[in-house]
């Protein structure tokens, strides 16, 4: 059983509308065999990392190799970034700049109508 979260919480200043930050945490997953270093472009990683400061869980090294025994329906998840914008289309553009420059080789994304933001 959680505890009362008192009259000043996140919960509170999002649904009405005051001072808060949105949080979106991308999944980066693998669909395909091999280093992840081959997969991803860890120059970038780092630029997000120590130049952004933006948290990163590296669910695989960028030394692992990934093979097909590790391959689920929706591929290898790699990592786990955290996103926080100021607004919902901060975060929504922040996810497709991953998605475009985080993949050594461009992955296709089909985003539905809500998630699409003016570059």
């Amino acid at each position: 059983k959680g505890g009362d979260p008192g009259n000043d919480n996140p919960w509170k200043k999002w649904k009405e509308g005051t001072d808060h930050k949105w949080t979106l945490i991308v999944l980066i997953t693998g669909g395909k065999t091999g280093v992840v270093s081959d997969i991803l472009d860890y120059d970038y990683v780092k630029v997000l990392e120590e130049d952004e400061g933006i948290l990163i869980r590296h669910c695989k090294q960028k030394d692992d190799v990934i093979t097909d025994e590790d391959m689920t329906a929706a591929g290898v998840m790699l990592q786990q970034i955290w996103v926080v914008g100021d607004t919902k289309e901060d975060v929504i553009r922040k996810e497709h700049e991953i998605r475009k420059k985080l993949y050594k080789d461009a992955e296709e994304v089909d985003y539905p109508p809500h998630w699409s933001v003016s570059e």
